[in-house]
């Protein structure tokens, strides 16, 4: 654990608590922000505090020394996170993801010694999933081979967000010998891995979503569990793991809309000028710029209304398992996920009309709301949510579970 990260406060309970928690944490990053995303600077001291801050055992179960959070509450705390710094949420996104698939897909002993670290603020997790050059996103090329006592990762990827906090990378690979799909808790420290700090994306400039490489990097088979397990997460009609997932990405999505319209207001106050044919004395009152606030501000309003109805959904659907709870709760998330999506970016761009010319100059940063969230909306079409709701309402079909429905 990092030296500067020894004082751990113990992970919170209860929704309000953890957000009263987020919120004194986004309170104190807003100010570097702009800063972060100039400079393309990596969270690292953010992050340390975070890593020990209360909330960052969300996932862990109260038996293994956890909050306990129920998805919807995590997704609430990211939210919150996300409306300052959507880096510093991606990353936090990340680790309360893979913590979720390692309780369902690691074998005992092993969830019970990983929950145990991550609340004791000792381990933070990254991830090594997806890779670039494969005929599809699902696909992968990074071999897991069976050598003896355990297994030998070669193979690069790519997307590995918060790799440089992260001090157990979650990877994924196919065994050669049986083109199963396999998963496994890597630490970074393990010789033949290498995290490369490649990320050049326009957006989320601070998540170190570059390159992992594995060189022949050992793990002992208890850190390689059954692969029926891992994709059993993917399979089964009831898993709740990608509707968590999308609900994650939407709640980033909401995160920069409800910033980018914080920082529109702060400049009308502060900053913008009435036009000279307005007959007002302050751009505040200028009857267009309110247009388009009123506009910003109810259509934020109703997509985060619809986010929350969402959450309730789908943690009702997680506490009492079934195809057709499933089936509800992943509709219901797609429609945030395209709502988050459509708002989102209009909010994000609607902002330069309501600034003028002066907001595009570079020391306010407003065009890293845009960025952001154009950069993260990319993450899965979100065309194929608009399909997935329109086939649910015209044929009542609920979508085949998949990475990403």
């Amino acid at each position: 654990m990092d030296e500067n990260t020894s004082t751990v406060t113990r992970p919170v309970k209860g929704i309000d608590a953890a957000l009263a928690i987020a919120g004194e944490l986004a309170d104190r990053w807003r100010l570097g922000a702009v800063e972060r995303d100039r400079t393309r600077a990596f969270p690292h001291a953010e992050i340390a505090e975070l890593k020990t801050s209360g909330i960052h055992a969300l996932g862990v179960p109260e038996a293994d020394g956890g909050s306990g959070a129920t998805y919807g509450e995590r997704c609430r705390v990211l939210r919150r996170i996300a409306e300052v710094d959507p880096s510093i949420g991606q990353i936090f996104l990340v680790h309360l993801y893979w913590t979720e698939v390692m309780n369902q897909a690691a074998p005992e002993q092993l969830r019970s010694e990983l929950n145990q670290k991550i609340a004791r603020g000792e381990l933070w997790l990254g991830n090594a999933a997806s890779e670039l050059g494969t005929r599809t996103a699902v696909e992968s090329s990074l071999t897991m081979s069976k050598d003896g006592t355990g297994w030998l990762l070669n193979g690069r990827k790519f997307y590995c967000t918060g790799s440089l906090a992260a001090d157990l990378l979650v990877v994924t690979g196919s065994d050669p010998a049986t083109q199963e799909h396999r998963l496994a808790f890597v630490p970074v420290d393990t010789p033949g891995v290498s995290i490369i700090d490649d990320w050049s994306g326009m957006g989320q400039r601070g998540t170190s979503s570059g390159s992992a490489e594995f060189v022949n990097a050992r793990v002992p088979a208890s850190r390689v569990p059954d692969p029926d397990t891992f994709m059993g997460l993917f399979e089964s009609q009831s898993s709740m793991i990608t509707v968590f997932a999308q609900s994650l990405l939407s709640s980033i999505h909401v995160g920069i809309a409800k910033n980018a319209l914080h920082d529109t207001i702060e400049y009308v106050r502060s900053r913008a000028r009435p036009w000279f044919q307005s007959d007002v004395n302050r751009a505040s009152d200028d009857p267009y710029v309110l247009r388009h606030i009123g506009r910003m501000q109810a259509q934020l309003d109703a997509t985060e209304a619809l986010q929350d109805r969402a959450y309730q959904i789908m943690d009702d659907a997680g506490a009492s398992p079934s195809d057709t709870g499933r089936g509800e709760a992943i509709v219901a998330v797609s429609k945030v996920k395209l709502m988050s999506t459509e708002v989102g970016l209009e909010i994000c761009e609607r902002l330069f009309q309501v600034s003028g010319a002066s907001g595009t100059v570079a020391k306010y940063g407003l065009d890293r709301h845009w960025r952001n969230l154009r950069t993260l909306s990319l993450h899965d079409p979100v065309d194929y949510k608009a399909k997935l709701i329109g086939d649910h309402a015209v044929n009542h079909r609920y979508p085949r579970v998949s990475y990403y429905t």
